[in-house]
């Protein structure tokens, strides 16, 4: 009888053990899986913008070619919500990142410098921290430090 107790709860914990760590493995691939598409906006955009129309810390609106319909695309993190949100012109806010903890948008010059000025502005950044967390489970976070987009259609201000 003693030693099937100490059996059972030899399985037992190592049930609990792994089904804990699935499960925070299935959170850390949700995370990852909408920073790569939410990044995959983001650098598509940047990429093709023409001018930065707005720029702070938790917002940027870019304004893109004529060819692609010549609107306007906000890039916004509520931080109430802790959403991550894209929204084309006066459309809808399409959501692309849940639960973000922290977020800022940064930008540089082309000498790679901090920008001052939307007219300098020539590259984007994005660091933000996603978390995950259940009361059942461990915390579970994503830094995203994305690379610097360069605004290619932008012209060059000094």
């Amino acid at each position: 009888m003693g030693l099937g107790s100490v059996v059972m709860a030899a399985l037992l914990s190592t049930f609990i053990f792994v089904a804990r760590s699935t499960l925070s493995l299935v959170d850390y691939m949700e995370m990852n899986t909408q920073a790569r598409v939410a990044l995959e906006h983001f650098s598509r955009d940047a990429r093709m913008a023409e001018e930065v129309l707005a720029f702070s810390t938790n917002e940027l609106v870019l304004r893109l070619p004529t060819g692609s319909g010549g609107h306007s695309v906000t890039y916004r993190f509520d931080g109430a919500s802790q959403n991550f949100t894209r929204q084309v012109a006066d459309g809808n806010p399409e959501v692309l990142l849940t639960l973000v903890e922290a977020f800022e948008f940064r930008r540089y010059n082309l000498l790679q410098q901090p920008a001052t000025n939307l007219l300098e502005t020539k590259q984007v950044q994005i660091d933000l921290r996603a978390v995950r967390q259940d009361p059942a489970r461990l915390r579970v976070t994503n830094h995203v430090l994305s690379a610097r987009f360069i605004l290619r259609n932008k012209p060059v201000a000094n």
